[in-house]
């Protein structure tokens, strides 16, 4: 997942690199974004907005589909992700 959000951000202007910001991403059980939400900033208003913007462009994740119910609903309804996008 975290691949196809970095691939799918765009760097905000400004942008000096070296900083990351937690999101909170939640799913449905189909792979598509139900929300998501900066849970630890950078302390750069717009990094974090590109963040957000590149988890909504790689929706849908269509990888949790494969796991049972049970893995969905413990592992992936709601995750935590560390956005550092030159990583």
């Amino acid at each position: 997942m975290t691949t196809w959000i970095t691939r799918s951000w765009k760097r905000p202007p400004n942008y000096k690199g070296g900083v990351e910001t937690l999101l909170r991403i939640s799913l449905a059980s189909n792979g598509e974004l139900i929300d998501t939400t900066v849970i630890g900033g950078s302390g750069d208003t717009l990094f974090n907005r590109s963040a957000i913007d590149a988890v909504k462009r790689a929706a849908p994740f269509d990888e949790v589909k494969q796991f049972d119910e049970e893995t969905f609903e413990d592992k992936f309804r709601s995750i935590t992700v560390k956005f550092r996008p030159e990583r």
